[in-house]
This record gives C-alpha cells, structure tokens and sequence, in this order.
C-alpha cells in the first residue's frame, strides 16, 4: 500500500495498517476529507463497513470530494466475496487487482539486495513470501512456544488422525489449489479444516487456508490453497523421520489418492494416468519428503511404489518413475554393502523400464512419446551399468543399452543425455563400468559382446582409438 500510495503524490494519503480498528465514527470523520487516498489493509475495516463505502450514494460522495479508497480483502473472506459476487451481478463494478505471493522478476533483485543489507538470506525465486519465512524462521523470529512448534508442526499437527491429514498434506503441496467439491471427493474437506484450526490456534498463521476470490454463487465456492510449500514439505518429512509406522500411513495416502483418481476416472484411462503423474513422480516426491529432515527415502520410496504397481502397471509413465526410484534405492543398498539386496532391487528396475518401453513403443502418437523413448533408454542404460557394477555378466547388455541411446541422438547437434556428465553415484557407477569395459579382459571373451559397440562407446568416452578384439575362451 506504501508504494502504491506513491503515485498519489497530490493526494493527502492515510494508510491503516492490519490490525487497526476503525469505528464507524472515526470513518464517517475520515471519509468527508477533500482529496485524500485512504488504504485500508485487510481487517481494519467490518464488512459491514465495506459495504458502506461500496454503496452507491457513498462513493459518489467520495469522487465528489477527488478522494480514492484502497481496501485490501483477504481471500479467506468468504462474507466479503460473496458480497462483491452478488453486487456484480447488480450491475455495479468493483475494480479487482489479485495481489501475488510470490515476488516477480522485477521485485525479487530488490528485495534480495534489501535483506543483504541485514545480513538475511537470499529470497529463491518462485517461493512464496511465507515459504521464504518458514525457511528462514530462525532468523526472522524469535524463539518461543507457538515459534518451536511452527518449526516443528508435526508434533501436534498429525498427532490425530495421521492417515487423513497425511493425504490432504500431500494433495496440496502437490497441487497448491483444491476446490471444495475437488476435496470433498477425496474426503480429505474435514481434515484440511482441522489442519487450518491446528494452525491458527498455535501460532495463527496462514500455512492454508480458504480462499473465496473464485466465489460464483455456489455455497461451496472456495478453494483451499497452500500459501507455504516449503512448511508442507518439513511438516511431512519431520513426521515420516519421528514415527516407526510413517511409511505405511504415507504409502496408504498415496495409494487412496490414485483410487480416487480411479474412481472419478473410471471409464477414462488417458485422464486417469494423467492425474495421477504428479502423484508418482521420483523428484516431487523425494522434494515433499527431504532428506533434510528425513533420514530413510529410499525405503519410503520402495514402499509406495509397491502399493501403487497394481492400480499403475499399464502406465508407461509410471513404470519409468518407478524404475528410476529402483536405480536410486539399489545404488544406496550398494554403498551400504547389501549387494544381494541389490541385485533383487536393479532386477526388479529392469523389468519395470523393459516393460515401459515396450508399453511406450505401442502408442507412436502419444504426445511427446520420442522425447519419452529417449529418456527411457538412458534410464535403461543406467541402470544396466549399474547391474554390471554388481555383475559383469550385464556389461554386454549395458554397452548395447548405452549405444543405441547415442544412436537415437545421432540426428540431434548435442546429445541431450549423455552418461559422461552424470554426476554422484552414477558418476562413480559409470566410471567403474567404463574401467570394466576398457581393462577387463575377460569381459572382451563374451559371445554376447558387440565389440565394435564397445569400441564405439569407449572411442567417444576416452577420446581414445581403441579397438577390442574378441578372444575365444579355452575350454
């Protein structure tokens, strides 16, 4: 409203922070002033009040006068809203401008130049201005009660009720935005309502809440709507590190999302998978559950992918998450010496990217379906460099996987994906194989081998003119 105020510079401005409490005394004072700009930010005002200043008779008065009125409505307003709905519909205008939570390109430097001054750290761009004080907290607020359990809201939070509250956390912080009725379908109203109370009651503030901007006469006419990602993420990830039985209740929420899916969507498979993608993505979900506060994601990550194969297992999409999530949680099992336990794992992986692609190659016309193809073999082949890390009997299987990935790039100037950038344990994994592959000797002796693949793959990964020549093995 401060910088608002400043292209009014002829006015004579009065701005009434939140929290201050106007009479009706005081506004009929303030409102026969001769050009003046009033801001009224959100709670100073009653909505018996707006409704004063929005009739007609007073605003006429208040442009008689070459005064202005700003007032900022939350969007949990619902009274407020529904209001302006039914004035529209009377034929009167309410000019309408939607304030963002999230800075622009032209703001953030700014602010980011601003809070350096201080000392604080840098906003990143695409965050709420509530993700970046729940990131930052310990910084910006000083420690007590209602502070401590903001930083920990699990304790009281998902004390009750887990398995609901467990849903609807995930459900917003994946889609932001859920319309009442959208709530109501997957039984999730009641349990975002007592989170928002959980909320309010212990330090007040608005992690979600309703918003009754989109009303349209309908007595369900909001939305819920997480303001703060970023306090979703820790408040799931505190909860599944704190309890034994964590990651049943998540993998059973994640399970009950897809059968709802399944049931809205029942004559519609196309739609169906659709919907359901961002609810088995490998990154959104490693994001809602971080490792920053979250000690076992690759079991979590094993767990739901179990209880979802059997509503997914014709989703080409899902199969590549899923083989992904495998790659990742045999490549943790391997560096903590359970090699059994990762070759089950690197097996199961294998299956499951083979029968995406053979699923993903029926569909030619699926939208984007070669960009897919790619991306699926260069997971096919990190994941048999991986199985040849542990037996250099896949290492044949892994040079072809490997050198038709580059084969199906060969039209495109720089190869999109390319097993020499990878970085981690695929990093140390491909170097390994590429060692095996250069200096194994036995490994040059199998039938199955391609050497003039093999010598393809080292010939562009070495820089080097090599050639391997196949020796038969003695008997």
């Amino acid at each position: 409203m401060i910088e608002l105020s400043k292209y009014f510079d002829t006015k004579k401005v009065y701005i009434f922070p939140s929290g201050t409490n106007i009479s009706d005394v005081q506004l009929e004072y303030l409102l026969r002033k001769e050009g003046a700009l009033f801001c009224f930010d959100s709670k100073t005002l009653s909505t018996a009040q707006i409704k004063r200043i929005s009739s007609g008779s007073e605003l006429d008065e208040i442009k008689m006068r070459h005064a202005c009125a700003i007032v900022v409505v939350d969007a949990s307003d619902a009274p407020m809203y529904k209001y302006i709905f039914e004035a529209r519909n009377a034929a009167r205008d309410f000019p309408n401008i939607r304030i963002s939570g999230v800075l622009d390109d032209k703001e953030e430097p700014l602010f980011n130049q601003n809070i350096g001054m201080i000392s604080l750290p840098p906003y990143s761009k695409g965050e709420t201005l509530l993700d970046y004080v729940v990131r930052n907290e310990k910084e910006l607020m000083m420690s007590s009660d209602a502070d401590t359990h903001f930083l920990k809201p699990h304790k009281r939070l998902l004390a009750t009720n887990p398995h609901g509250r467990i849903k609807a956390l995930i459900m917003l912080a994946t889609e932001i935005r859920i319309s009442a009725k959208r709530a109501i379908q997957f039984e999730i109203d009641g349990h975002i309502n007592d989170i928002i109370r959980c909320c309010h009651e212990t330090n007040g503030m608005p992690v979600i809440e309703k918003d009754y901007s989109i009303y349209s006469g309908d007595s369900s006419g909001f939305e819920f709507v997480c303001n703060s990602k970023y306090w979703i993420m820790r408040a799931l990830s505190t909860y599944t590190n704190a309890r034994d039985d964590s990651i049943d209740v998540v993998a059973e929420a994640y399970k009950s999302i897809v059968d709802n899916y399944r049931g809205i969507y029942k004559d519609d498979d196309v739609r169906f998978y659709q919907k359901c993608e961002p609810y088995y993505f490998f990154d959104h979900i490693q994001l809602l559950f971080n490792y920053r506060w979250f000690s076992n994601p690759a079991k979590l990550m094993n767990t739901i992918y179990d209880r979802l194969l059997p509503l997914l297992f014709n989703s080409y999409q899902f199969l590549h998450q899923k083989a992904k999530g495998k790659l990742v949680i045999a490549q943790v099992q391997r560096k903590n010496r359970r090699v059994y336990d990762a070759q089950k794992t690197l097996r199961e992986a294998l299956t499951n990217i083979t029968r995406a692609i053979t699923l993903a190659e029926k569909v030619p016309n699926a939208k984007n379906i070669d960009e897919t193809l790619l991306h699926m073999q260069y997971t096919k082949g990190r994941i048999l460099i991986e199985c040849s890390c542990v037996s250099i009997g896949y290492v044949p299987r892994a040079v072809d996987a490997c050198y038709q990935l580059y084969q199906m790039q060969r039209n495109i100037r720089h190869d999109a994906y390319d097993f020499t950038t990878e970085t981690g344990n695929d990093k140390a994994s491909f170097e390994k194989f590429k060692k095996i592959l250069f200096s194994n000797h036995s490994v040059h002796s199998f039938d199955d081998l391609n050497a003039e693949n093999a010598n393809d793959l080292l010939n562009r990964w070495t820089g080097l003119r090599f050639r391997i020549t196949k020796k038969k093995q003695s008997k």
